[in-house]
């Protein structure tokens, strides 16, 4: 008499656990890849908002508006009045980036009109993660590229 037999053998299973392992380990170093590519981008995004923002302030309200990039961290406020327009929003702790400025550039200043007097060429600011660099320029009429500044 023949039984029927159900389910799997163990060397079955075996195989599959091998075929899933193979899998995962050529897939991790992509997928990690595509994580910090997307981090740098959305910090990119951010520093280039916090940027804008900035110079909207200080055209919108007559004054003059900061913006400081120091410790992985950017805010911007109101010079004169020292308002508050974005919080410090700290770029290592929720994208893992580091925002490296020259010290003289840690603090931009944008005027009434939404320049930047105090530089007399572009401003660069560089962020990096996990090997991966990209950077944002401002120029000295206060325009913001974050497309094709400096990119490796």
């Amino acid at each position: 008499m023949s039984r029927k037999r159900y389910g799997f053998t163990l060397i079955e299973m075996l195989v599959v656990v091998a075929m899933m392992s193979i899998m995962v380990a050529v897939a991790t170093p992509r997928i990690r890849t595509m994580r910090d590519r997307s981090n740098l981008r959305a910090a990119r995004d951010e520093v280039a908002t916090a940027l804008a923002i900035a110079r909207s302030a200080a055209v919108q309200k007559g004054v003059n508006a900061s913006f400081t990039a120091k410790n992985d961290t950017v805010r911007v406020n109101l010079t004169a009045s020292g308002q508050r327009i974005l919080p410090p929003r700290p770029l290592d702790v929720l994208y893992g980036v580091q925002l490296r400025p020259a010290a003289s550039d840690e603090t931009l200043r944008f005027d009434s009109r939404g320049f930047v007097p105090d530089r007399t060429d572009k401003v660069v600011y560089y962020l990096t993660v996990a090997g991966l660099k990209d950077s944002i320029c401002v120029s000295r009429l206060g325009i913001v590229t974050k497309a094709g500044c400096v990119k490796t």
